[in-house]
C-alpha cells in the first residue's frame, strides 16, 4: 500500500503540531493571565529607592515599581494568583 503526502497535509499536520507545541510551552503563563485574580489588604514590607515590596498571603513577594508609599504602609491590592506582579494598589 503506497501513501503519497500532499502538501495540504503536510502543512495541516505541521499546523496543528505547532499549535499543540505553543500551548504546551505557554500553557503555565496562559493559566496565570488567566487565573483568579485575589484582592488584599498588605503591608509595606520594605522600600528602597522607587520599590517597594510586599508580601502577600501566598507568601510571594511582589515588587511595585514607582512606589509612593512607606515601609508599613497598610495598602489594597490586586493580582493575579500565580504571578509576581500587582495589578492595582492603593492606599
Amino acid at each position: 500500500m503506497d501513501f503519497e503526502f500532499s502538501p495540504k497535509l503536510v502543512i495541516s499536520l505541521s499546523v496543528i503540531l505547532a499549535v499543540a507545541v505553543f500551548f504546551i510551552l505557554m500553557g503555565e503563563s496562559l493559566q496565570q493571565i488567566l487565573g483568579p485574580t485575589v484582592r488584599e489588604n498588605v503591608l509595606v514590607q520594605s522600600k528602597q529607592k522607587d520599590f517597594c515590596v510586599a508580601e502577600t498571603s501566598d507568601t510571594v513577594s511582589r515588587y511595585i515599581h514607582g512606589c509612593p508609599y512607606r515601609q508599613g504602609d497598610n495598602i489594597f491590592t490586586s493580582y493575579t494568583k500565580g504571578s509576581s506582579a500587582i495589578n492595582n494598589r492603593s492606599l
